[in-house]
């Protein structure tokens, strides 16, 4: 068995998306919420993100290799074979504080729980974006931490931490 710790980006939002929807993206990055998005913005990215998951649903393996960084990472570590053996596997989506990290993964949940992953999970982690480099500095702290408590001890001879 494996526990696979895979980061979140926002390449399934941008990816595919225009100049002026990735402008939208880059200026709204480190948002938590939407509610503080202009009504205009948010209107667009709303129903791009409602695009972007409706594509997630029904994406083949080798779309969602193309589209998402994060799937062609994980997608990459198994390789060509089947997953039937592999939907044991743990997976930990570390997301940013941000409204686009958490929504990147939940779409890459969302991929996996519909391929037959059992056990995957959102970590977001607190004070984790870019805007702020004293509060990115120490939830990066805060990672080590976790990562110390919460993934090190699953380390066994019968799981891997990939």
């Amino acid at each position: 068995m494996n526990l696979i710790l895979s980061t979140c980006g926002t390449s399934i939002l941008t990816n595919g998306a225009d100049e002026d929807l990735r402008k939208l993206f880059a200026q709204h990055a480190n948002v938590r919420d939407s509610g503080v998005v202009p009504a205009q913005d948010r209107s667009r990215i709303c129903a791009h993100i409602e695009t972007r998951k409706r594509q997630f649903a029904q994406a083949s393996h080798e779309s969602a290799r193309r589209d998402s960084a994060e799937l062609n990472g994980i997608l990459s570590f198994y390789g060509a074979g089947s997953f039937a053996e592999n939907r044991r596997d743990i997976h930990y989506l570390l997301a940013t504080d941000t409204l686009f990290g958490e929504v990147t993964a939940g779409i890459v949940k969302g991929w996996l729980d519909n391929h037959g992953f059992a056990d995957v999970r959102v970590e977001r982690r607190p004070d984790l974006q870019t805007a702020d480099c004293p509060l990115f500095k120490s939830a990066l702290s805060d990672l080590v931490k976790w990562c110390a408590e919460v993934i090190a001890p699953q380390k066994t001879a019968h799981c891997r931490v990939v």
